[in-house]
């Protein structure tokens, strides 16, 4: 998600904090008879739809015809919908997972088929924000509970006690032995909190955090590199400290020492390459890179909005012929699209969606 776009959501979620009530527990299970066809590899497009309207959904791309299947989960599954404001979606082989937020549940589903498996109901309190998959099972960062669970695979159970993080967790990425949990702080609202800004470092097994990466103001969104070797940090602005402008951290995954910082307008939803040379994310004009192969890399917008009202708020990077996927939120209360581009430019093709895609993932490739 552009995590600055979200902003809405951060700000009802900590107004709500922990007065929001879940919205599926009252859902039917899914009738087994469905028209939806199975796919060994195919895109899902991840719609958070809008705060407290439980209107979450998915739409799935069929790579071999062009297709796009929107509202593709209550097709597989008649009776059965995601939730409210679903924010995340991992996939592991022909499973994926969605961290649903207001709803507090996480959603388990066959990726191939749209067929849902399974759902954990998460405690009063706990709203997830992302998800991460470790050796050790699925990470989820509770927003409002300023903690992490992790969650035994494929049962869902809870493993262990939560573990304690910092304000407002949100971004996770698995690396080098450690998970790490991203402490926003919500911006300004919990600017000067313990811990608020940092980065909560987990060693696998753990029941609290190793030790903590600070000086990183409202650090909403982390990515792993695909060797495991680095973390990237993502911060968003402050409006009301113009001074702590919106950073990129590069970080040793095994000593947690940083080794670069470029200040950017914004990013959002970064996507690195398979060999990790290079770091896509959403910033104001478009899309930019960082060629990471360079010591003195800098920004460069790669992929132009050609619509300046539009509001990107996700990527996706294609694994195999490196396309870059832009989900395109539009005015936030009509239907999205997703942008299929180059890394010239040039737009390939475009799809309408549901409401605000937030995410976007590829399996079976």
């Amino acid at each position: 998600m552009n995590r600055n776009c979200s902003l809405a959501l951060r700000l009802l979620c900590a107004c709500a904090l922990l007065l929001v009530s879940c919205t599926n527990e009252d859902t039917v299970g899914p009738n087994e008879h469905s028209s939806v066809d199975s796919l060994a590899r195919g895109v899902y497009i991840l719609c958070e739809g809008l705060w407290k309207m439980d209107n979450s959904t998915l739409a799935r791309y069929n790579p071999a015809n062009g297709n796009v299947e929107n509202n593709i989960f209550g097709k597989a599954n008649p009776g059965l919908r995601i939730g409210d404001t679903g924010n995340d979606i991992v996939v592991r082989g022909d499973t994926a997972f969605v961290a649903v937020t207001t709803s507090r549940t996480i959603e388990v589903f066959r990726a191939s088929t749209g067929k849902w498996l399974n759902r954990m109901q998460l405690g009063e309190g706990k709203m997830p924000r992302y998800l991460a998959l470790a050796p050790d099972g699925l990470y989820v960062s509770n927003y409002t509970a300023n903690s992490v669970s992790r969650l035994n695979l494929p049962t869902l159970s809870q493993a262990g006690s939560d573990i304690p993080s910092g304000p407002a967790v949100e971004g996770l990425a698995y690396a080098g032995g450690f998970v790490f949990a991203a402490n926003s702080g919500l911006g300004a609202l919990q600017l000067d909190s313990p811990k608020a800004g940092t980065l909560s470092v987990i060693r696998l097994g753990a029941s609290v955090p190793d030790t903590l990466i600070t000086s990183v103001p409202n650090v909403v969104e982390l990515k792993a590199s695909p060797d495991g070797t680095k973390l990237y940090a993502f911060s968003q602005e402050i409006s009301s400290r113009p001074d702590l402008k919106p950073t990129i951290v590069e970080y040793n995954a095994f000593t947690f020492a940083e080794l670069r910082r470029w200040t950017v307008d914004e990013a959002g939803s970064p996507c690195l390459s398979p060999q990790g040379d290079s770091l896509f994310f959403v910033s104001k004009s478009g899309v930019d890179m960082l060629d990471l192969r360079l010591s003195g890399a800098a920004p460069v917008t790669i992929v132009h909005k050609d619509r300046q009202d539009d509001h990107w708020y996700s990527l996706g990077l294609h694994p195999v012929d490196g396309t870059l996927w832009i989900g395109n939120a539009r005015s936030f209360t009509t239907e999205g699209e997703v942008i299929i581009a180059q890394r010239t430019g040039a737009y390939i093709k475009r799809f309408n969606v549901g409401l605000n895609p937030t995410a976007i993932v590829f399996f079976g490739y």
